[in-house]
């Protein structure tokens, strides 16, 4: 019997003297049934700045729901982010960019400007570079179907589309004038050596039948002075 009673008050010290701060100590109360020690906290067994209740709870600041907070703000952020872009905005990007290299491409082909920009040799091949950029968006535009939706996007691609076809034309024609000489040179190597010889003579025919194909391929070219430059260029006398 004597133990069970010293058992009892000892039960109830330690009880007494774990909740008496709690429940002793002055303030307000939040929504949560506790607040944070600010004044003599050490005179009620708390550590400064402690959350703590005053209902006999847990002592651990109550958690706030801070990853579903961050989920829908992210998912706030998506939907703002995600942007409609019509077919007509979509197509016309892809023209522009089109119309930005060709622009450039047609003051490739063009003597005046050559003689200026390459004026050590100015019948000469092309920026090969933005050829190839023009080319392939042309390509990248013609592939989007939401350009033959709208007749006005149609006739920009046209537009491009010569100013390219142009630029080839150049580009053949300046190959064929330089085999043409490379041609020339090898027939007159030859005549020099025998000029009575079969391959000499095989030699000269080559040549004639490249000096008509890149006369041809000349006057295909777009623009007069251009045409005129190429032809002296490439004039072969024998």
């Amino acid at each position: 019997m004597k133990k069970l009673v010293v058992s009892l008050l000892t039960f109830t010290l330690l009880f007494v003297g774990l909740t008496t701060p709690a429940m002793a100590h002055p303030g307000r109360t939040d929504s949560n049934g506790g607040h944070t020690c600010r004044t003599n906290c050490g005179k009620w067994g708390l550590d400064y700045g402690e959350y703590h209740y005053h209902n006999g709870g847990t002592t651990k600041k109550p958690a706030t729901n801070k990853t579903t907070k961050s989920n829908t703000s992210n998912t706030a952020s998506s939907q703002k982010n995600i942007v409609s872009i019509d077919p007509y905005t979509e197509a016309e990007a892809l023209i522009k960019q089109a119309e930005s290299y060709a622009g450039s491409l047609k003051w490739e082909t063009s003597y005046d400007y050559r003689a200026t920009k390459y004026s050590n040799n100015p019948i000469s091949q092309i920026d090969m570079k933005l050829y190839n950029n023009t080319k392939n968006a042309i390509t990248a535009a013609r592939t989007n179907s939401n350009v033959t939706l709208y007749n006005d996007l149609e006739e920009r691609l046209k537009k491009v589309t010569e100013i390219y076809l142009r630029t080839q034309a150049y580009i053949d024609a300046i190959n064929s004038g330089e085999k043409l000489l490379n041609q020339f040179q090898d027939y007159q190597s030859l005549n020099k050596l025998d000029s009575n010889g079969e391959k000499t003579k095989q030699a000269y025919v080559a040549f004639q039948k490249q000096t008509q194909k890149t006369n041809t391929m000349i006057y295909r070219v777009y623009g007069k002075s251009t045409r005129e430059a190429m032809l002296k260029k490439f004039n072969i006398t024998n």
